[in-house]
């Protein structure tokens, strides 16, 4: 309880001395937000851009030219404009981890602005990715800058994922990636630190030797911090193959793509981005280097498309809390949450599969006060989509007088009331299913 009101008090001063980081309105935030990385010289013609808008891709992250910028406005397509302001990222060599601030002064920001040039596509300034702990205090003084000298934009920070290398006992933590002793404390760090009003992280379950259970740990951290600090939480999912020398992972499927994006809202996430859409790093992208579509667009514009349907349901609740319920003690084993055989919360209760199977279950509360709440149940039992199935997920509203409503990718979902007074929807592997009581 102690580290929570602290991290509070932090991110509550830290967004007073900003003047407040304010929601830019080029950026709908009252909506889910989906975007991606990566947008090559060989897919900027008007019909890449138009294809861009047609799979529900709302914003791309990239170095971008006038004559694109043009396009991306036409189509309504946002962006978050890197090489605007000197670039940094914690990966790039460790030697230089800590001394951000000698490396990039803040006169070569305020000489960056002085040249910069406004258009309407411009969402946000990229200013880096991945930073070490130890240079996220000149984040903060970076990202004032930025809000005071781009009163159009917002900057765009992303950070480690869990599996990034900590530091240990004795060890010179400016030779690690999170530049402390471990994830959570990086994130604290960030929290005291960086007044942004969200958290954006990178996570790619089937990347390098990252297992599963890393993602949900992941997931908890992140979202508890946001809860906690009534931050927003933004993720980049994995749309793509890793491979190297040695290791070549599996190619994403629809179910795959699901599994990402539904269990991310179970923990409250509202910005989405894929990784990536033309070649950044690794394969199967969403169009190849000949400028041609490929099997990947398809299935994230399915899954995209699914995303856009809910969210207006979805987004008129915040996350309180997440449940893990029904997975095996092998997978227990592996994170730092307790796995229930049922949830419960404020709006719901008894909230499982009747056959057992793994959920993730997030709590929700109405935005506007209205005493509502909600549920969002992501069925997580075939990640690697080997043999999905249906499932009844049943539930118990906390209030008899409730109206029981449920939706998913595809609109409203029928919701039946059994003998024994539980509510029952049908959710298949993989999918997500938001329940609201009014």
């Amino acid at each position: 309880m102690r580290r929570l009101l602290f991290a509070i008090t932090c991110v509550t001063m830290a967004m007073s001395q900003a003047g407040g980081a304010q929601p830019v309105p080029r950026m709908d935030r009252t909506k889910l937000n989906i975007g991606t990385y990566c947008l090559k010289a060989y897919a900027r013609t008007e019909s890449h851009i138009k294809d861009l808008a047609d799979c529900g891709i709302d914003y791309v992250i990239e170095n971008l030219d006038c004559k694109t910028l043009d396009l991306c406005a036409k189509y309504k397509i946002g962006v978050f404009l890197g090489g605007v302001t000197p670039w940094w990222w914690g990966g790039h060599s460790y030697e230089r981890n800590g001394h951000m601030r000698e490396i990039n002064p803040m006169k070569q920001y305020d000489e960056a602005a002085r040249r910069f040039k406004d258009h309407p596509a411009v969402w946000a300034i990229d200013i880096g990715d991945e930073p070490s702990a130890l240079d996220l205090p000149y984040y903060g003084e970076v990202v004032r800058n930025t809000v005071a000298n781009y009163p159009n934009q917002f900057p765009y920070l992303n950070l480690y994922p869990n599996y990034a290398l900590p530091g240990e006992e004795g060890q010179d933590l400016s030779k690690t990636q999170l530049g402390c002793k471990d994830y959570r404390t990086h994130i604290e760090v960030y929290c005291k630190n960086v007044p942004l009003d969200y958290i954006s992280y990178d996570h790619y379950p089937w990347g390098w030797r990252n297992k599963i259970p890393a993602m949900f740990e992941n997931l908890r951290i992140v979202a508890d911090a946001c809860t906690a600090t009534r931050r927003s939480l933004w993720i980049v999912l994995q749309a793509n193959t890793y491979r190297d020398a040695k290791t070549r992972n599996r190619a994403m499927t629809v179910n795959t793509l699901r599994y990402q994006a539904n269990t991310a809202l179970a923990y409250g996430a509202e910005v989405l981005s894929w990784a990536c859409w033309t070649a950044g790093w690794w394969d199967n992208n969403a169009i190849d280097t000949n400028g041609v579509k490929t099997a990947t667009y398809d299935m994230l514009k399915t899954v995209n498309a699914e995303l856009h349907r809910i969210s207006p349901e979805y987004m008129k609740y915040r996350r309180l809390n997440t449940d893990l319920v029904g997975f095996d003690s092998n997978f227990a084993a592996k994170v730092e949450q307790p796995v229930l055989r049922a949830s419960s919360g404020a709006g719901f209760a008894d909230v499982k599969a009747t056959d057992g199977a793994a959920l993730t279950v997030g709590h929700f509360a109405s935005r506007d006060g209205s005493g509502g709440y909600a549920i969002y149940i992501a069925a997580c039992d075939d990640p690697e989509d080997v043999a999905p199935r249906m499932h009844e997920i049943v539930c118990r509203p906390a209030s008899v007088k409730s109206n029981v409503k449920a939706f998913d990718g595809n609109g409203m979902v029928n919701v039946s009331k059994r003998t024994d007074g539980m509510m029952s929807v049908q959710l298949k592997s993989n999918a997500g299913v938001l329940v609201v009581a009014e």
